[in-house]
């Protein structure tokens, strides 16, 4: 649950649709804290915490931002994507996580974001990539998406899935930013194939 998002996107095309709540920081604080979640902060806000802990007047340098070191914990839940070009449609997924869905997990990585076969959700996502590079900020978000790989195919492959994502912008020794950290927590998933495409918006 999203209760006061800052922004709220909703899109939808021949491939399928997906509706994205933004939210500040404080919203992270309440849904991944400990009173929401059985009693124990989820991986979302530890990774947040540790990296508030390294903001110095602006986002961290690259190099001091460890989880894979300093939260064993984590256990690869974070990855990353370049943003050091300019052009957005040159950012880099670096070690993208596993996923349930054929063609769209570790396979990705080192490949550029336009490329993943999505491209309904690559182009929304790109959007949101340049928006934490340019403003230097965290970004969180409740995202809720139905697509599909191909409309005209019917043996495309078909990803319905519910999730709050953290992305966090970390920057070189000048202060540009040139990678963003990032992780997900899912809420819901429907295995490949059995993918309705209608519409049931978050609550």
């Amino acid at each position: 649950m999203m209760r006061n998002a800052i922004e709220r996107e909703y899109r939808r095309d021949q491939f399928g649709w997906q509706e994205r709540l933004h939210g500040r920081m404080d919203e992270a604080f309440i849904n991944e804290g400990a009173l929401m979640n059985d009693g124990a902060e989820t991986h979302l806000l530890q990774l947040l915490k540790y990296y508030l802990s390294l903001v110095d007047g602006r986002p961290p340098w690259v190099r001091r931002f460890r989880p894979e070191t300093d939260l064993p914990e984590l256990g690869g839940m974070v990855s990353y994507i370049d943003v050091a070009p300019e052009s957005p449609t040159e950012f880099i997924l670096l070690g993208h996580q596993p996923s349930p869905f054929p063609g769209i997990g570790q396979e990705l990585s080192g490949r550029r974001v336009l490329d993943h076969p999505l491209m309904f959700n690559a182009i929304s996502c790109v959007g949101e990539y340049k928006r934490s590079r340019d403003a230097a900020r965290p970004e969180y978000a409740l995202i809720d998406q139905s697509l599909r790989s191909d409309a005209t195919d019917l043996a495309a492959f078909r990803v319905r899935r519910t999730f709050y994502r953290l992305l966090l912008p970390l920057a070189d020794l000048d202060g540009r930013i040139i990678k963003l950290a990032y992780s997900f927590r899912r809420i819901a998933v429907t295995p490949p194939g059995t993918l309705q495409l209608a519409h049931h918006p978050l609550k």
